[in-house]
């Protein structure tokens, strides 16, 4: 399995946690943008970066917080492991 087949299967994954929990879940599909996954539930927004091994520049967080704010989005940092599925609020 390439690298860009395990990333879409874990944008997934995630997309598929979000949507259990409500949110209606889209997914910006090879953008290299910002956020993988943009997840909306009420008035609550949240912009998913996907990151299967977890590691993410300092560049890409500061990013994240920036647009987060701009926007009113919560910026969410998901990544995986043995255990599971781990999403996190960059602050």
């Amino acid at each position: 399995m390439t690298q860009y087949q395990r990333g879409y299967r874990f944008e997934r994954e995630v997309m598929q946690k979000l949507a259990e929990k409500g949110y209606f879940v889209i997914r910006a599909a090879g953008s290299h943008g910002i956020f993988d996954i943009i997840a909306i539930k009420n008035i609550d927004v949240r912009g998913v970066q996907c990151k299967v091994s977890g590691k993410i520049s300092k560049d890409e967080l500061s990013k994240m917080k920036e647009t987060g704010e701009k926007y009113g989005i919560l910026p969410i940092l998901a990544w995986k492991d043995k255990a599971g599925i781990w999403m996190e609020v960059v602050e």
